[in-house]
């Protein structure tokens, strides 16, 4: 064994920086400048500084990776349980050693030093009445002088809160700050001053609710009044077709209950519409997420000869059936993504403020010719669009009841790539086949203002 290898890490550091010196001093005394010395030891600061970057780097890793466990630990279920677990075992091991319980008993963990636990009374308290003559009078008091009159327990009146007090004011539209003061003054006040009877409104926007609520101000907001419904189906001549809407024309239409058909918001489905009747229901038989995944509200004219109501079943025991349809609502997770990944997240045209329901339906039908318009069992929800992938459908909106007298049902026919968005805060959909259609499909969605 050599001799350094006998030198401790100290030793060697010191045996180092030594020849460090001597190799500066010998460099200085053959008359080389700082910076040419600079120069020449760039090669050995720069693995220096190479070291210095590596050691911050693993320092970095180690506590992303901690900060990576921890965030597991809460956000994983299985972990986090078992980190729940295992805590209150380790609480309960030490407990012998060290009383954590009364902590659990602690409002705080930290204490406030601003906080002044209010006094308990006591005799000594009583000698203030040795020096009390009467309830003093005073005026413009300062904040220090009254917490020294309060926690003394010194009652007073002060007499300038009244001085400049003539009536109840009447304002409107009052600063917080100028509230704040009147409050802390004691001055009483109206709001309500330009109040003439009760407002009646619609399609109120946020800001102008905000300064309603904030003035006091009742009011009505006319959903689906006699005269909503005359200003709506008053020019309302059928269902207006449209392409490439806007989400600002869109939130317009939905708010006045305008029922539309989009004709390009299919144009993307590639996959889908590229599918035959028959592959499109080979998906329910051979998808994981569809044949694992339950359906709810599933309608089949079929359903008493199916061996199961699921749409898995569909494609192998109507091979023999010349007519039938059925209709179901993707309600679990895993059906709904799956379904959600031949038309999207979400239709172009929907506006911000509409949220998607967490459930797609389907509508299949072959040959079936359905004489009379059937409603559609979807929920009460405020809009509901309805693609037509494959044959053609004609639907029928009825009226709200409380609008029938001014608004008529309206018929309308789709063919496929259209999309028919409907507000159902008005309107109620049903469905009835085309006569010339052999093969459909309809895949359809609910939505809620956000």
């Amino acid at each position: 064994m050599s001799q350094d290898d006998k030198l401790t890490k100290e030793e060697k550091l010191r045996l180092i920086d030594q020849e460090i010196n001597n190799l500066h001093d010998f460099c200085v005394k053959s008359g080389f400048t700082e910076e040419q010395i600079r120069s020449l030891s760039a090669p050995v600061a720069r693995i220096a500084e190479r070291g210095r970057r590596k050691t911050w780097l693993w320092r970095l890793l180690k506590i992303c990776l901690v900060v990576a466990a921890v965030v597991l630990c809460y956000s994983w279920d299985p972990a986090h349980r078992k980190v729940a677990i295992y805590g209150k075992l380790a609480l309960m091991k030490v407990l012998p050693y060290w009383d954590w319980t009364y902590l659990y008993a602690e409002e705080c963990l930290i204490d406030n030093p601003y906080y002044v636990q209010p006094p308990l009374l006591t005799a000594e308290d009583c000698e203030v009445c040795f020096d009390l003559r009467g309830v003093k009078r005073l005026r413009k008091v300062g904040h220090a002088d009254m917490s020294d009159l309060l926690l003394d327990n010194v009652p007073l009146v002060v007499t300038n809160v009244c001085f400049d007090l003539r009536g109840v004011k009447r304002l409107r539209k009052v600063g917080h700050a100028d509230m704040s003061d009147l409050l802390l003054d004691n001055v009483p006040l109206v709001v309500c001053f330009d109040l003439r009877g009760v407002k009646r409104l619609r399609k109120v926007e946020h800001a102008d609710m905000s300064e309603l609520l904030l003035d006091n101000v009742p009011l009505v907001i006319n959903q689906a009044s006699n005269s909503c419904c005359s200003q709506v189906c008053f020019d309302l001549r059928g269902v207006k077709r449209l392409r490439k809407v806007g989400h600002a024309d869109m939130s317009d239409l939905l708010l006045d209950n305008v029922p539309l058909v989009v004709t390009d918001a299919t144009q993307d489905w590639t996959e889908l519409n590229q599918m035959s009747f028959d592959d499109f229901l080979k998906l329910f038989s051979t998808q994981r997420e569809f044949t694992t995944s339950g359906v709810c509200d599933f309608h089949c004219s079929l359903k008493k000869s199916l061996s199961t109501a699921h749409p898995s079943v569909l494609l192998s025991e109507t091979q023999d059936r010349a007519d039938w349809h059925a209709m179901w609502r993707n309600c679990e997770h895993d059906g709904v993504k799956l379904m959600r990944k031949f038309y999207g997240t979400r239709p172009y045209f929907l506006p911000p403020m509409v949220e998607s329901q967490d459930s797609n339906w389907v509508f299949v039908s072959k040959g079936q010719n359905i004489k009379h318009f059937v409603p559609l069992p979807f929920e009460e929800h405020s809009v509901v669009w309805l693609a037509q992938v494959k044959g053609g459908v004609s639907y029928r909106l009825e009226p709200d009841p409380i609008c029938e007298t001014t608004c008529k049902p309206i018929d309308v026919t789709l063919k496929p790539g259209d999309t028919l968005v409907v507000p159902q805060d008005l309107w109620t959909v049903q469905l009835k086949n085309s006569k010339d259609s052999e093969h459909v499909v309809v895949v359809a969605a609910t939505g809620t203002w956000d």
